[in-house]
């Protein structure tokens, strides 16, 4: 393999830069606080899954209501209230599968309740 001159390529392009100017700083500082806004970085758990994902990219779980109906148990025993023994009856939970913690969902399962699909 023969050898590149890479200044050759990028004659234009000085190297090493000189320092960076108080406007590309202050775009810089301005860039990267924007970047942590905390809607940005915090995260919450899913309603549905209980998968943590960004605040900013979740949905109101009010805006599923018309679609709950398809997390309901249907008698597969899924939700279960825990036993402190063997000899405790089994308690099905009633109603939707949810974490009651949790107000919003993720995009994974709003795409499947948006599909009337339960999500996976």
């Amino acid at each position: 393999m023969e050898a590149v001159n890479i200044d050759s390529l990028h004659p234009d392009v000085e190297f090493p830069p000189g320092p960076p100017t108080k406007a590309l700083l202050s775009n810089i500082i301005r860039g990267f606080t924007q970047a942590q806004a905390p809607d940005l970085i915090e995260e919450s758990g899913c309603a549905v899954c209980g998968m943590l994902c960004p605040n900013s990219s979740l949905s109101p779980l009010q805006n599923y209501t018309d679609k709950l109906y398809l997390l309901v148990d249907n008698g597969r025993n899924v939700t279960c209230i825990e036993r402190k023994s063997k000899t405790e009856n089994k308690k099905i939970i009633p109603g939707p599968i949810l974490d009651g913690d949790c107000n919003r969902v993720c995009p994974t399962c709003s795409k499947s309740l948006n599909k009337d699909q339960i999500p996976t």
